[in-house]
């Protein structure tokens, strides 16, 4: 009984997202399914289309064009713009269109070989952020079967095409493509709407340090969350339950919001990928909303003394200097930047010592309990930071590895850190 029970809660709960999923889905994308025509009588035509890509409760009123709603373009069988009149039927609601002389019908019959070519079923998916490509097949070409296709196909690439309108595009396909039988017509949108992400509200988000040691002012952080990302037609918005955080999902997902441009704020500074698509833009500031704020600094000991320095480099004097780390919170977007920056001003350590300095020595970036990457730079270093992941090879006056320029774009990538220790060395004659 119990079994029976799970079962059908999670049957239930499976319809509901199934359900759920494709509403979503397809309120982004109203159109109308295959064109069914018919004679009547005399030489009047009747087409019928099936309304597709809306919402439950609102099929019926966008068919009809009713409370704000359009039903969207249509151009079929000698039929287009909105429906004459809509029927609600178990298997949907479908829009119907009168056509009178139709050339098609004679005595209320169909007359062959005197249709119209026209564009049946047009699919829609999204290629990148705000692009699309629609694509519908070419029926309606008479003639015998044999060399039909070839004549399809010659018909498609001509300026005799049929025009289409549907999913934001009209006229004539960019480009044509056989598939089995059949000859489809393609269509790309450069500005596609249905494609575009949409922006969450912006909203200051903590603070930043000067960005160089010769600017006095702050930097204030703020952020907006990106939604209806998309790629490949899929939906790619980060949802911890609907799509397994990849590598490659994170690294399209962090490079495609760099390039987006906001209409107010434009292209981030940062993007995150945590629990979402988090975008920010730093500004500078003489104060900003929420300061950042170092623990309480506690003594490493002397440098010399540690079986392996918390800031590496084969080529540091560590004669004569003492570690003291902290935690930094409040951090805002990128853990990189707001470790670096951040002046360390009157902080009292755990051993009475007043520490002061523009900025760390250097800074701990962690995934949980595991050391994800290093930055030393500040005052240990001339100019850029410098960082280290891992292993360590000595290079001339910097404290870690490899140029910096790959190395900050390393480092500012990264979105799974949870946490940032600055470390500062301060000169202390105990530790000779």
């Amino acid at each position: 009984m119990a079994n029976k029970i799970n079962f059908t809660v999670n049957a239930c709960l499976i319809i509901a997202m199934s359900l759920t999923s494709n509403t979503l889905l397809a309120a982004d994308k109203a159109h109308w399914g295959k064109a069914k025509h018919k004679c009547t009588t005399g030489t009047n035509g009747l087409v019928s289309a099936k309304l597709k890509g809306v919402k439950l409760g609102k099929k019926k009123k966008t068919c009809e064009g009713k409370d704000g709603n359009t039903p969207p373009p249509f151009s079929a069988r000698g039929a287009s713009g909105a429906p004459d009149y809509c029927k609600t039927t178990p298997a949907g609601v479908y829009g119907y269109w009168k056509v009178k002389n139709d050339k098609q019908c004679e005595g209320g019959k169909k007359k062959k070989g005197n249709q119209d070519p026209y564009w049946d079923k047009p699919k829609h998916r999204c290629t990148a952020p705000g692009q699309g490509r629609i694509e519908a097949r070419l029926l309606g070409v008479d003639g015998a079967w044999w060399g039909k296709k070839g004549r399809k196909f010659e018909l498609c690439n001509s300026n005799n095409a049929p025009s289409i309108d549907a999913f934001g595009v009209t006229g004539k396909p960019s480009s044509c493509k056989k598939r089995a039988v059949h000859v489809y017509g393609i269509w790309k949108n450069n500005n596609d709407a249905i494609c575009a992400p949409v922006w969450g509200e912006v909203k200051n988000k903590g603070c930043m340090g000067p960005k160089d040691e010769a600017s006095t002012k702050y930097r204030q952080v703020s952020r907006a969350k990106v939604t209806k990302l998309k790629n490949g037609g899929r939906w790619w918005q980060v949802n911890k339950w609907k799509w397994p955080l990849t590598d490659n999902k994170r690294k399209w997902a962090r490079e495609a919001c760099m390039e987006l441009e906001h209409p107010s704020k434009g292209k981030p500074d940062y993007c995150k990928i945590k629990a979402g698509i988090w975008a920010y833009w730093y500004k500078d500031v003489q104060s900003c909303d929420t300061p950042l704020e170092w623990t309480k600094f506690k003594d490493d000991g002397c440098v010399k003394d540690m079986a392996n320095p918390n800031l590496p480099g084969s080529d540091l004097d560590i004669t004569g200097k003492r570690s003291y780390s902290a935690r930094l919170k409040k951090v805002a977007g990128d853990w990189y930047e707001s470790c670096r920056t951040w002046p360390i001003k009157n902080e009292k350590a755990w051993n009475g010592t007043m520490l002061n300095a523009p900025r760390p020595s250097g800074c701990i970036i962690q995934k949980g309990d595991e050391v994800a990457g290093i930055i030393a730079g500040g005052a240990l270093s001339a100019g850029a930071a410098y960082f280290s992941f891992g292993t360590t090879t000595g290079a001339s006056g910097a404290i870690a590895v490899t140029g910096s320029a790959a190395t900050t774009a390393a480092l500012k990538s990264m979105d799974t850190a949870t946490s940032v220790d600055g470390v500062l060395w301060v000169n202390d004659a105990s530790c000779r």
